[in-house]
């Protein structure tokens, strides 16, 4: 399994998120205060995430992201080049878009960005990572276990899966996971309409 924890298109993918955040964030004219406020997390871990020094969990990217009026997506690092036939079709193995998050968790964009109707994501967690509390969003979702054991709540229910394991439910209902495990989980998240 290739190494995604180390590599975001190249870079360490610190400053990206940053750079991200700041702008969406000065240009619907909010100040960290006020970010901090509808996020409920800190002004001070903002400002982190903000300068590139601190990268966001799962669920406080969600949060960021709803707070901002935009789905994770945003979020995701680059364009791929891609010729004008494929563009909107196809993304070549080794071009995915990632965001890295805090304790190893790495996502790839599977799908073209431009595509709404569907998500496909690629996460790899880390053993000992995981969503640190729970969240929801738009859509439908199917999760299918790749490699490793994960474990997930929908609610208040609780589900091991193991590799080639499936799991269907409601986007909207909160859910969270994580890796109990010693060796990293790498798991298929299926997303109709594209809303994470």
């Amino acid at each position: 399994m290739k190494d995604l924890k180390n590599s975001v298109n190249g870079e360490d993918g610190k400053g990206f998120y940053g750079d991200r955040v700041r702008g969406l964030r000065k240009s619907k004219a909010k100040t960290l205060t006020q970010l901090a406020k509808e996020t409920g997390l800190s002004s001070g871990y903002l400002s982190q995430i903000e300068r590139g020094l601190a990268q966001p969990s799962i669920s406080a990217l969600v949060t960021i992201s709803k707070a901002l009026g935009v789905n994770a997506q945003f979020f995701f690092a680059g364009e791929p080049e891609v010729n004008e036939v494929e563009k909107d079709y196809v993304v070549r193995s080794g071009q995915y878009l990632e965001i890295q998050y805090e304790n190893g968790i790495v996502d790839q964009l599977l799908t073209p960005k431009s595509n709404r109707k569907m998500q496909v994501v690629r996460c790899i967690l880390p053993s000992g990572g995981g969503v640190d509390k729970p969240y929801s969003h738009k859509g439908s979702e199917v999760i299918l276990i790749n490699a490793g054991t994960l474990d997930v709540w929908i609610g208040k229910k609780h589900f091991t899966l193991n590799q080639g394991d499936t799991l269907t439910f409601d986007s909207t209902e909160e859910h969270l996971y994580s890796n109990k495990g010693d060796v990293d989980v790498d798991v298929y998240w299926f997303i109709t309409p594209a809303s994470f």
